[in-house]
């Protein structure tokens, strides 16, 4: 099987009033009937089975999602044509079985028999093609939803029907209801979702609710005015401990700030902690319009969490922690205010309106410690590691999900499928850590497991995630495993609270179950998790993946595209699940989506004092255009302005710098390592410092393609400008470097005489630098120029020299077979064929006679 998505082949009709008509389709070879112990076995696409009673006729279901405008709520939906087909042949389908869980304590069922009030049934079954209704709020946009039973049974005669077109009219009407507004930001992180989840894409953008034109001037009862798009929510015991994450998540460009936990208790209503929390993270979103919270809370026993309540079939009763309580804001998870929260009686939303992630804490080092890992997995990872993806299977099942994603990943990506059959190899906890430490980005977990370790051919156990030494390759995890998202453990802390938090490498954000993960449940998260954030083709205009996905962001979509589930019975394990998997991290952290490479940034050294004064920054990677880059210019109180790359790599942003000093710049995207530089303000004296420059390396100093290769003596000609108004006279360059990889001479150039705002030039006789022989692709040499006039008057500048080579790597084969007995594009035993492979250089330097 190489993918489960649930292709839904759409004919667009006109909108009219309060109707949109669609047309559904289902290939008819994406229907798989298998037998089991006598029984057939229907699948669709890999689709999820009814949750019907046990004994019932086990058939797929498939959830459908459409935007509805913001005011607007699903009334009906009206099946206009239908082609229904009966299956050839007899049935006697496999009966609905009691859910299994990923518990290492799994309790073993008895086979339920087909009970006699289904099987009998003259009648076809389900009755309905369209059934479960729903409407839902994402953020201020609308989401009608519904369930497809594509494939039906007439039990009395074993007969199979297939309904492999659809054309229906969802009938929505509109309210007198206040409309949200939203921040341009939250349009364009709920509308990356959207595009995905909807079978109408192409009327989000005008479904879209109102844009809040008044940003950073509303106040509340209990809020100032502002705007911050990311708020750390923590005990004032630890806020010391998290103001250098926050400062660097301002400098990075996303206006931030701290609200402590004392201050929420004192100041919101609710009846505990937890509703106070919630209470503050609802009006920070309105008055804020803050999408990202990242909670840093005490460990158990402190309850600055909300427990609720699940239950499945009976036996299966509990109530668990659920960060999706802070992130669906809609009402309040007790309707019936019996304070059991998040029953059906509840009439729970279930969609993310907000991006929540955390972390427990029982002291400053195990915050220090994690925001350390934030820093190595932002700023300094390995460029090359997150483009592997990790996919362990510790049971005999399941496989097909983890393959799902497999197939899904880029071809120039590299995936390992570990299974205990079927895979590239078996797993053993050794070799599962064995292949974090050489470094993987990704990991989906299919497992057993409890609060202190999990089963891939043998415990994976706290000490081994302590002992884990990855420490620039740090992982991003999503796993099915009962119970090791526990942080409500009371005799220890949960594994997965060891491994964000309380070792020192392994992961970065780590998604697990405080509770049962359930087959043919859990799974489906996992998988929806990783087709959010992976490079993707888009389809039409709408992308696929946009062009920053963030962790919490990829975690809520994947609860989100499953929503529609949850109301097939009382006790939906979809429901259970999206309540239990939490995100350990934070849920800013950007997911990176390729080999990381350097950023060439092209920017002003120094501006004036003045009013919207214009500051130009050019962005490439490779000398091509980073579009959609994040820039942000900061000084102190003065300026914090940021903005976005065109498809140019360019942006202005306009500054009012009051004072003389440094202004900071920051560039980020996601698949580049963060930039970090500054711009000198100065007044209106004499300034002199670096411009430009160029590279010489004809030969026989180098190869003469203008790359600094390894190995090659440069000659840098170079120009300076005075950027103040004043002339600058006898002025001197002293060129020099502190990098012990290289080494340089003609260091000293006369410049003379250089009147305000003019530039002057070396010559092509330049500086000289000798590049070491084994320097590496991408590799920075920081340059330094001290300028001098004859008032002694020095300024120091800074310039950046980036070695290229050649980085050869394997992206396609082709199979040339034609030839052969059996021209079928695979190499077949006793075959010789022609095996043409795809190389590609990702490398800045050129290769020859490779």
């Amino acid at each position: 099987m190489k993918k489960i998505i649930i292709f839904l082949l759409i004919s667009l009709f006109p909108l009219f009033g309060g109707e949109i008509v669609k047309s559904i389709d289902f290939p008819i070879n994406s229907l798989v009937l298998t037998q089991k112990d006598g029984y057939t076995v229907v699948d669709l696409f890999s689709a999820p089975y009814y949750e019907g009673e046990v004994g019932s006729p086990q058939i797929p279901v498939i959830p459908v999602a459409f935007v509805l405008p913001p005011d607007a709520y699903l009334k009906d939906v009206e099946i206009l044509e239908i082609n229904e087909t009966k299956i050839p042949g007899n049935y006697l389908l496999y009966p609905v079985q009691y859910g299994q869980t990923y518990s290492l304590n799994q309790e073993k069922k008895e086979f339920v028999l087909p009970k006699e009030k289904y099987y009998s049934l003259n009648t076809i079954y389900p009755e309905k093609v369209i059934n479960y209704l729903n409407t839902g709020n994402k953020g201020g946009f609308k989401i009608g939803s519904f369930l497809v039973f594509p494939v039906r049974y007439l039990p009395a005669k074993k007969e199979l029907y297939f309904v492999s077109h659809l054309k229906v009219k969802v009938i929505y009407e509109k309210r007198d209801i206040p409309l949200k507004r939203i921040s341009p930001l939250k349009k364009q992180l709920l509308l990356s979702s959207i595009y995905q989840m909807v079978i109408n894409p192409e009327d989000a953008e005008r479904f879209s609710p109102p844009i809040e034109k008044n940003l950073g001037k509303k106040a509340s009862a209990y809020l100032p005015p502002g705007y911050y798009e990311y708020v750390i929510i923590t005990p004032s015991m630890f806020a010391s401990a998290c103001n250098e994450l926050l400062n660097w998540r301002k400098k990075l460009g996303y206006p931030s700030t701290l609200m402590t936990i004392e201050e929420i208790q004192n100041n919101y209503p609710g009846r505990d902690v937890a509703e106070k929390m919630r209470n503050f993270i609802k009006d920070a979103d309105t008055t804020w319009q803050t999408p990202f919270f990242f909670i840093v809370r005490k460990d158990h026993p402190e309850r600055q969490y909300r427990r609720l309540y699940v239950y499945y079939s009976g036996s299966y009763r509990d109530t668990l922690p659920g960060d999706i309580y802070f992130s669906d804001l809609d009402g309040d998870w007790d309707f019936n205010r019996n304070n059991i929260f998040g029953e059906v009686g509840d009439s729970i939303d279930g969609y993310s309106d907000v991006y929540v992630g955390m972390i427990t804490a029982d002291s400053l080092t195990e915050i220090s410690r994690y925001i350390s890992k934030v820093f190595r997995y932002e700023k300094t990872p390995d460029s090359n590691y997150v483009t592997k993806v990790l996919l362990p299977v510790g049971v005999t099942f399941s496989q097909e999900y983890n393959d799902s994603i497999y197939y899904a990943v880029p071809a120039d990506w590299f995936g390992c499928r570990m299974y205990m059959s079927g895979g590239a190899i078996t797993p053993t906890p050794q070799r599962y850590c064995d292949s974090l430490n050489s470094g993987y980005g990704y990991t989906s977990i299919i497992a057993h497991g409890n609060e202190t370790s999990y089963d891939l051919g043998g415990s994976v156990t706290i000490p081994m995630m302590r002992a884990l030494t990855n420490t620039n390759k740090l992982n991003v995890l999503t796993a099915v495993c009962c119970h090791t998202g526990a942080f409500d453990y009371a005799s220890d802390d949960c594994i997965a609270e060891y491994m964000c938090n309380r070792s020192d490498n392994g992961f970065a954000a780590v998604m697990m179950n405080s509770r049962y993960g359930w087959v043919r449940v859990a799974e489906y998260y996992n998988y929806h998790f990783f087709y959010k954030f992976l490079p993707r083709q888009p389809v039409g205009r709408h992308p696929l993946c946009s062009a920053y996905v963030y962790v919490g962001e990829a975690l809520a979509h994947s609860k989100d595209q499953l929503r529609p589930l949850w109301p097939m019975t009382d006790s939906s394990r979809f429901r259970w699940e999206a309540y239990e998997r939490n995100l350990f991290g934070d849920p800013i952290l950007l997911l990176w989506g390729g080999r990381i490479g350097t950023a060439q940034v092209d920017f002003p050294n120094v501006i004036n004092i003045g009013s919207n004064v214009p500051v130009n920054i050019t962005v490439r990677r490779n000398q091509n255009p980073c579009e959609s880059v994040l820039v942000c210019l900061k000084k102190g109180d003065e300026v914090y302005v940021k903005g976005r790359t065109n498809s140019n790599g360019e942006i202005t942003l306009y500054v009012t710098p009051l004072t003389p000093g440094y202004m900071y710049l920051t560039v980020s995207g996601r698949n580049i390592y963060p930039y970090e530089d500054s711009i000198l303000v100065i007044s209106t004296d004499r300034y002199v410092t670096y411009l430009k420059h160029y590279i010489n390396d004809d030969p026989p100093r180098g190869n003469g393609d203008g790359i600094p290769n390894p190995g090659e003596e440069l000659e840098i000609p170079l120009w300076i400008k005075n950027y103040g108004q004043a002339t600058a006279e006898g002025v001197y360059g002293y060129f020099f470097t502190r990098d012990s990889n290289v080494s340089y001479s003609d260091t000293v150039k006369y410049f003379g005489r250089v009147a305000g705002g003019d530039s002057a030039f070396t010559g092509n006789n330049g500086y000289n630098l000798i590049l070491g022989n084994n320097l590496p692709n991408g590799y920075s040499i920081v340059c330094s120029l001290k300028t001098k006039d004859n008032l002694d008057s020095t300024w120091f500048s800074r310039f950046t020299i980036t070695v290229g080579t050649p980085v050869l790597i394997y992206q396609d084969y082709l199979v040339k077979d034609s030839f052969s007995q059996r021209p079928n594009g695979r190499i077949d035993p006793g075959e010789t064929t022609d095996l043409v492979i795809k190389i590609k250089n990702i490398g800045l330097g050129h290769g020859y006679n490779v």
